[in-house]
């Protein structure tokens, strides 16, 4: 379990900082006001597909004894993406900080650890 989640927090890192990325969505972020079926298109085929991914990560590890019975399992999902996306995202979108690969190192092995402890 952990060593999936530290993989996923990872890859969500590298994507969503990745400079391309940061681009579109500061695309995204200036013109969703005046479009907002904009801001809808990306958060139905970004956000929320990576949110889908750990989903089925959390499902497939249902059988792990830390599960609590009848577990939100996508409001859990949701909080491990909000966790690791959270502000470094728009941070690094407004090029006001770009975390260094220890800072993601230390902030996916935060998540990674905290996760568990809101399943038990």
């Amino acid at each position: 379990l952990e060593a999936g989640l530290t993989r996923l927090g990872h890859v969500l890192l590298e994507v969503l900082l990745a400079p391309r990325h940061l681009a579109f969505f500061r695309l995204v972020i200036g013109e969703s006001r005046r479009f907002p079926i904009l801001g809808k298109i990306w958060h139905e085929n970004g956000p929320d597909v990576a949110r889908a991914v750990i989903t089925d990560f959390l499902d497939r590890h249902r059988d792990d004894p830390r599960f609590a019975r009848g577990l939100d399992v996508p409001a859990l999902a949701s909080v491990f993406h909000d966790l690791i996306a959270g502000g470094h995202i728009v941070k690094a979108a407004e090029r006001l900080l770009y975390p260094s690969p220890a800072h993601w190192n230390v902030m996916v092995s935060l998540c990674t650890v905290s996760l568990p402890l809101m399943i038990t």
